[in-house]
């Protein structure tokens, strides 16, 4: 956490717990692309990592993409 690029070396690793799948999530389409993590221990906010802010209103998308993946270790990654 705290950086884009995974050969940061002062980037910030936690173990997650469980995953939660938005219960709608779609794959063909990538609808409801939304997950929980809970992490084994608490994660401390710096300038680097801070909380994400959720629109509180639903928003008038059709489709958004990112260039995240998660490698089959369950670890995300960005993918240039």
């Amino acid at each position: 956490m705290g950086t884009v690029d995974k050969t940061d070396l002062n980037a910030l690793s936690v173990r997650v717990n469980e995953i939660e799948i938005h219960p709608k999530y779609d794959y063909m389409t990538f609808s409801y692309a939304l997950a929980l993590l809970k992490t084994k221990e608490d994660i401390a906010y710096s300038k680097l990592v801070l909380p994400i802010e959720l629109p509180t209103a639903p928003l008038k998308v059709v489709n958004i993409y990112s260039p995240w993946d998660g490698n089959l270790k369950g670890l995300v990654q960005h993918t240039k």
